[in-house]
């Protein structure tokens, strides 16, 4: 896929690290990515602790991160990782409902988007374009920072 050259990493590209302790749920949104011929995942961590490693060698333009697990939750890597210096990150969160108190908290604390993982299977392709989205505007705003 014939992408805008913006650094290293083509606009249109998904690097995705999924982060999710649930295997199934990890299986789903693995399934749904790779559909886009322009995608790839670049790591998967079953936990909050595992992804931090994880983002010491791999490069992903965009994270999805779930918040409920065991010991660090999504919010407190959130706290870590969320905001304009790292990959743009997608909560992926049943409880992350439009308007719900946790999505409005999980921005505030610098993530890019939320999406309902309940809707996943069903509106897969509006999944896609989220990701591709958010990593557009990342991109946007590290070119700005750059050259504004």
């Amino acid at each position: 896929m014939a992408g805008r050259q913006l650094g290293i990493v083509e606009v249109g590209c998904i690097r995705l690290l999924i982060i999710e302790d649930s295997a199934t749920a990890r299986a789903i949104i693995e399934q749904i990515v790779i559909q886009d011929p322009g995608a790839e995942i670049v790591g998967v961590a079953a936990s909050s602790e595992q992804a931090k490693v994880l983002l010491r060698t791999l490069k992903p333009n965009v994270i999805t991160l779930d918040l409920h697990m065991p010991g660090m939750g999504g919010l407190a890597f959130l706290d870590d990782f969320g905001g304009p210096r790292h990959a743009p990150i997608v909560v992926l969160s049943s409880s992350t409902t439009k308007g719900s108190d946790i999505a409005r908290e999980s921005i505030r604390r610098g993530a890019a988007a939320c999406f309902d993982k309940a809707a996943l299977t069903r509106e897969a392709a509006r999944f896609r374009q989220a990701l591709r989205r958010v990593i557009a505007n990342h991109d946007r705003a590290a070119t700005a920072s750059v050259y504004g």
